[in-house]
């Protein structure tokens, strides 16, 4: 037996870069809309990425409910904290910055998605007047991944 195909698919794949191509967890952050939106669209839920400037970074067009307005929240390290606040200009003291909490006039929705892959689409009314939470508090708002939904279906 031969390891000439598989040599020749390693050489391919080294020349091309995509050896180098891996996930980093300082990029999640600008993943963090897409892998909500993707996952809310492959739950059947239209999705629109919001306007530069508006408080929420998504629109999602629930059957049930209509529109919603969804701000996206990465969650960087391992300890699953998700901060819920935002920095606005305050012009003294910290930097000039303070931290604020959003409303439900502001947005519908948090949207946290973890390094992993996990998002969790939370009512901001279960988490008004947090700054902070921990995801493991709030399973129950955990999307299902498409892999699990596809086994389950499989398997009956």
């Amino acid at each position: 037996m031969t390891s000439e195909p598989v040599d020749r698919i390693a050489a391919t794949r080294a020349s091309a870069g995509i050896h180098l191509l891996r996930p980093r967890r300082d990029r999640l952050r600008y993943a963090g809309p897409y892998v909500v939106a993707a996952a809310l669209t492959l739950a059947g839920v239209q999705v629109s990425l919001a306007p530069e400037g508006a408080a929420y970074d998504l629109i999602a067009d629930f059957p049930s409910t209509g529109p919603r307005r969804i701000q996206v929240k990465t969650v960087m390290s391992d300890s699953c904290q998700c901060n819920l606040s935002r920095k606005v200009y305050c012009g003294t003291g910290h930097g000039g910055h303070r931290r604020a909490l959003y409303t439900a006039d502001a947005i519908d929705y948090f949207a946290c998605v973890t390094f992993a892959g996990a998002v969790y689409l939370i009512p901001i009314d279960a988490v008004a007047g947090r700054y902070t939470i921990s995801l493991r508090g709030y399973s129950a708002f955990r999307l299902d991944n498409y892999e699990q939904e596809v086994e389950g279906s499989a398997s009956g």
